[in-house]
């Protein structure tokens, strides 16, 4: 009987896939689930092949932000431990995030989080906090913020009204690099 169970390579030289739709990054085991070999298939290995192919680039290299896809060792190998990410056309110029170092690779899951789970977060909470002080009014998120001569413009976070007067909030994730 064929083993089904679904493992990743033991040897992978990309351990990460990033998620353009909510900026993060997740393992291959994160990334296949807990589904039965033809979820894994079906969902995530051709699923995947059908975005690209409708022109939506949604799991990409965190590297080079190329589109990734979910691979397998033949299944002849017998092994368990077959599926791997690999760039959907790779010409051997991104080595990953292999040799870098913990401090880097962190900078760089920060910086291509843009608006991540996380940021929302973060921003849930600045509205939950400013709106049991009674000091702030008319709060809102991610609105336009024009200028008296309305030439120019800006759209924070969260901004509000604190004892008339305007105020912006920006909630920012970001790791800093010591130099």
């Amino acid at each position: 009987m064929l083993d089904r169970t679904i493992e990743p390579a033991r040897k992978q030289q990309h351990q990460y896939i990033l998620d353009r739709q909510d900026g993060s990054w997740l393992t291959l085991h994160e990334f296949m689930g807990d589904g039965d070999y033809g979820d894994v298939i079906a969902e995530r290995r051709v699923g995947v092949r059908i975005e690209i192919a409708e022109g939506q680039d949604r799991y990409v290299c965190p590297a080079c932000e190329k589109p990734m896809i979910l691979a397998s060792h033949r299944i002849q190998n017998r092994s368990k431990e077959r599926f791997y990410f690999k760039h959907l056309y790779d010409d051997g110029t991104c080595s990953g995030i292999a040799g870098l170092g913990a401090k880097v690779i962190n900078a760089m899951r920060f910086g291509q989080a843009k608006e991540s789970v996380e940021h929302h977060r973060f921003k849930a909470m600045i509205i939950e906090s400013i709106e049991l002080d009674p000091s702030f009014t008319d709060t809102l998120s991610e609105r336009r913020w024009v200028d008296v001569e309305g030439a120019s413009w800006r759209q924070p976070d969260v901004q509000s009204c604190f004892n008339g007067q305007r105020v912006a909030f920006e909630a920012q994730l970001s790791t800093t690099l010591g130099f």
